[in-house]
C-alpha cells in the first residue's frame, strides 16, 4: 500500500487495525481480520510520516512528520483534528500517548522532547532537553509514573512523569544510538 519505505507501525488498543507512516507521507490504517487496508490513505502535508501513535482509547490517531509537526487524526473519520502541533524544529521521530490517554510525548532530531496536552492540543511546559542527541524513541512505563527515551546519544533517559525531571541518572552502555524503547507489561 505505500509507495516507499514504511518507517513505523502501531496496533489499535483493541488489536484489531494497525496503522504505517511511511516516505511517502502517507498513513494507511489495516484491518487485520480482513487483511486489507481501510479506504484511502491519510495524506498529511507532504512530508514523510516517521512516528505513529493511537491513543488508548482507540479514537485519535496522531503522526509526527519530516516537517516538524504532529498532525492528530480522528481514527473513526479518518480527518484531521485541528491544525497540525507545532514546536520542534526538525523531524517528530517518535510519538507516545500516556496509558490514561490525557499526555502525548514526541521525541524529535532536534534533541528535545515535547509533553502536550492531548485534549487541549497545548504543550506542558519548557521541552525537555537532557539528551545529546537526536531522541528516537520514547515510551510510557504501563502505570504512566515513568516516561523512557533512547537517543543518538547511546543513553536511555527515565523521566518521572510527575515533574518531568530525569528520575535518576541515564541509562548508558549502548556504544551506538539506541533507536527503540519499550517497558514490559509488569
Amino acid at each position: 500500500g505505500h509507495r516507499d519505505s514504511v518507517w513505523r507501525v502501531a496496533f489499535s488498543p483493541d488489536g484489531g487495525a494497525l496503522f504505517s507512516g511511511g516516505a511517502d507521507s502517507h498513513v494507511i490504517v489495516w484491518r487485520l481480520e480482513a487483511g486489507s487496508r481501510v479506504g484511502l490513505p491519510l495524506i498529511g502535508r507532504g512530508a514523510s510520516v516517521w512516528a505513529v501513535a493511537y491513543s488508548p482509547d482507540g479514537k485519535t490517531i496522531a503522526s509526527g512528520n519530516e516537517d516538524s509537526q504532529i498532525i492528530l487524526w480522528d481514527a473513526n473519520t479518518r480527518q484531521p483534528i485541528g491544525e497540525p502541533l507545532t514546536g520542534h524544529t526538525d523531524t517528530v521521530l517518535s510519538l507516545a500517548f500516556s496509558p490514561d490517554g490525557r499526555v502525548l510525548v514526541s521525541g524529535s532530531k532536534d534533541h528535545t522532547i515535547r509533553v502536550w496536552d492531548a485534549a487541549t492540543r497545548e504543550p506542558l511546559g519548557d521541552p525537555l532537553a537532557a539528551h545529546g542527541g537526536v531522541v528516537w524513541s520514547v515510551a510510557f512505563s504501563p502505570d504512566g509514573a515513568l516516561l523512557a527515551s533512547g537517543s543518538a546519544d547511546s543513553t536511555v533517559i527515565l523521566w518521572d512523569t510527575a515533574s518531568w525531571q530525569p528520575a535518576g541518572r541515564p541509562l548508558a552502555g549502548h556504544s551506538a544510538r539506541v533507536v527503540s524503547v519499550a517497558f514490559s507489561p509488569d
